[in-house]
């Protein structure tokens, strides 16, 4: 099976990073403020300042090991570096950063939670300069924030993992099930065939078999090997959706029936919370188009998540998760509906903003809705939004058709 993997939340890090940089390069007048990245032997721009002055790009990316740069010295001391100036410093003052007349440098690590290097923090100008202790522990502290950022960003990435595990086991065990029914039909139809087999071979050799005896032998064939053709062809249909189902686990860009996408999905989830909310699926049988089925999951996934756990006060049959398509022009357009206590917000762009608060709940809405508009915009090229509702919530998501792997 192929791994799975969870949507890429780097967009999402760089516009909010890249903000703070741009704070960051005011408050201490300096033309550049970078987050840089480690990526196997590479040390690449992960985010910037937009300052005209700012002579580094998004992606640019030097050897790591060796490099002779200030960010190199950083993550392998995991100490913050301050180089006043990199002309009069003889161990600086030969760094690469000089070609940019960046002369001044002031950095700290970024770690993952577990200790390992993310990348650094730094400033740089091309005048000389002694930073001020104050600014010295902002930037400790904002390196702090962001760590803590990363960390949210991991537990995240694992909640995707474990929900789409979750669906994968319930989806196996549901087509598991229906594979059960034809299967042992077909067991038991070869077993009377078997077992008429012996006793009619057992006749003849005593030469005791009649015409009757004969007759019924191949009236009864006749019943058992119908129940395997019909049955056979139920299995050959179970295991041509599960060969779809593998090929809808990859990141892969594929056509997908939605009707079958849904229903699937649909049986997971009655599987799983049958008791708490009733699930309906408004879906054409003809609809195919091309995206990318394991991120649709996810988005699907998290709307239907989010609904169990925030939108309905209590466990009831009342609940309800709708989700429909329609198809305009190239678009195929999305919804999924539920009948719980909604949002109270504002504007309706916020839902999206990570770490708000529903005024009706009190609840954390935490960072799987932006997640969601992310991997819809960025990966999935559509568009989300919650839409106005007098009951529940309806989020609507529109999709275009993908152009299909080679």
């Amino acid at each position: 099976m192929t791994e799975l993997a969870p949507p890429d939340y780097s967009t999402l890090l760089v516009e909010q990073w890249s903000e703070t940089l741009n704070l960051i390069a005011k408050i201490l007048h300096v033309p550049t403020a970078l987050i840089m990245k480690l990526e196997n032997n590479q040390i690449k721009v992960f985010a910037k300042n937009m300052d005209r002055h700012n002579p580094y790009q998004i992606n640019d990316s030097e050897i790591f090991d060796g490099s002779g740069l200030y960010c190199e010295h950083v993550v392998k001391s995991q100490k913050m570096l301050e180089v006043n100036n990199a002309l009069t410093d003889p161990d600086w003052n030969d760094n690469p950063d000089i070609k940019l007349n960046m002369i001044y440098y002031l950095g700290l690590p970024l770690n993952y939670s577990d200790g390992t290097p993310f990348g650094t923090i730094c400033v740089l100008d091309s005048n000389a300069r002694t930073a001020k202790d104050e600014y010295k522990a902002l930037l400790a502290h904002i390196k702090s924030n962001m760590e803590e950022q990363l960390h949210a960003y991991e537990l995240q990435q694992r909640l995707f993992e474990k929900k789409n595990l979750k669906h994968i086991e319930n989806l196996i065990c549901a087509m598991a099930h229906e594979l059960n029914t034809p299967t042992g039909v077909s067991i038991t139809a070869v077993s009377v065939i078997t077992s008429q087999l012996n006793e009619l071979k057992k006749r003849f050799e005593q030469q005791t078999l009649s015409k009757n005896q004969f007759l019924e032998f191949v009236q009864q064939t006749e019943q058992c090997t119908a129940l395997l053709d019909s049955n056979l062809a139920k299995t050959s249909t179970l295991i041509e959706r599960f060969r779809d189902i593998s090929e809808q686990l990859s990141l892969n860009r594929v056509a997908v029936n939605l009707q079958q996408f849904f229903t699937d999905m649909e049986k997971s989830y009655h599987r799983a919370y049958h008791e708490k909310v009733g699930f309906h699926i408004t879906i054409a049988p003809d609809i195919k188009f091309v995206t990318i089925p394991m991120l649709l999951q996810s988005v699907i996934a998290q709307l239907v998540e989010n609904a169990i756990e925030h939108a309905f006060t209590d466990d009831s049959k009342d609940n309800k998760v709708l989700i429909s398509a329609n198809v305009i022009s190239d678009e195929v357009i999305l919804t999924v509906e539920d009948n719980g206590i909604g949002f109270q917000l504002n504007d309706p762009n916020e839902v999206f903003s990570p770490g708000i608060r529903s005024d009706k709940r009190h609840s954390h809405i935490g960072l799987g809705l932006c997640i969601v508009q992310k991997t819809v915009l960025v990966q999935l090229k559509g568009t989300i939004k919650l839409k106005p509702s007098t009951n529940g919530s309806t989020f609507e998501i529109r999709l275009p058709n993908l152009t299909p792997a080679n």
